[in-house]
């Protein structure tokens, strides 16, 4: 039998609900956008930040496809 990949997850324990990952994870997607608005494409911190929002969308993607 194939091994399954380990996916990188968000650990439920951090929030009380589903629904305070979901506003969080909003909330720095906004944040982490308009900073890249404000970023030089070449510097560490655009490269940092967009990292995150990737992260962030895999996060909110199966929250949302609801």
């Amino acid at each position: 039998m194939a091994k399954r990949a380990k996916k990188k997850g968000v650990s439920l324990n951090r929030y009380r609900s589903v629904w305070e990952m979901r506003s969080d994870g909003w909330i720095h997607l906004t944040d982490d956008l308009g900073r890249l608005l404000e970023l030089a494409p070449d510097s560490d911190e655009y490269t940092q930040r967009h990292a995150r929002v990737r992260e962030t969308l895999a996060t909110l993607t199966p929250i949302e496809s609801y």
